[in-house]
């Protein structure tokens, strides 16, 4: 078990949104962007119903390599208009870490879909 529940991963990923769309007025909202949870031990079936619902594209990456659900703590997704991400639940880091590691994924969001065509 982590530091944090869902619900307090869920509010300081949606306080980190807010963050940085107070700076760049991104698009990406709470209203558009789903967030899945996971730990490694179930991180495969999370991570094939999230995609299925939301991000079928992302079914065809490497995902069922020996131990990657142990290699991240959040990842992004993103597919027409739609912004997803996974966060592992058994997350420990430190509050400071955690707002990087939301404002990381969430520049990945942005990057995509503004860099992507």
């Amino acid at each position: 078990m982590g530091r944090y529940t869902e619900q307090e991963l869920r509010d300081i990923f949606f306080d980190a949104l807010d963050f940085f769309n107070d700076a760049l007025d991104s698009g990406i909202t709470r209203d558009n962007t789903v967030l899945a949870f996971f730990t490694p031990e179930n991180g495969l079936d999370v991570y094939e119903q999230f995609c299925r619902e939301h991000f079928p594209k992302n079914l065809d990456e490497d995902y069922k390599a020996e131990g990657y659900f142990q290699t991240f703590a959040a990842q992004a997704f993103w597919g027409k208009g739609q912004y997803g991400v996974m966060i592992r639940a058994d997350i420990d880091f430190p509050l400071p870490e955690l707002h990087r590691v939301f404002l990381h994924e969430i520049s990945h969001l942005f990057c995509c879909e503004n860099e992507i065509e």
